[in-house]
């Protein structure tokens, strides 16, 4: 259900946190850029054979995802993953 929220703070706290755990950043000591240390990955299938990632009957979603974020430097692996299922 969609319900009306006076207040955005909640939601950007929430998304500033998430990508804090997901993606690591550096600046290189020569210049000013920002680079990604992470790697990301959309995953959509578990094999050469298209099986579906979330099971049978559940691929036509689009809302249907799973994301995975790997650090090399630190050796962390963060995965983010939504099954839409429908409730009427």
């Amino acid at each position: 259900m969609r319900q009306p929220d006076t207040e955005i703070l909640p939601y950007l706290e929430a998304t500033k946190t998430l990508y804090k755990d997901m993606i690591q950043v550096f600046k290189k000591a020569n210049s000013d850029h920002i680079e990604f240390a992470s790697l990301a990955f959309q995953v959509k299938s578990l094999n050469k054979s298209k099986e579906a990632l979330f099971g049978a009957g559940n691929t036509e979603s689009l809302y249907n995802y799973c994301l995975v974020a790997v650090d090399p430097w630190r050796g962390h692996v963060c995965v983010v993953s939504k099954l839409m299922i429908p409730f009427w």
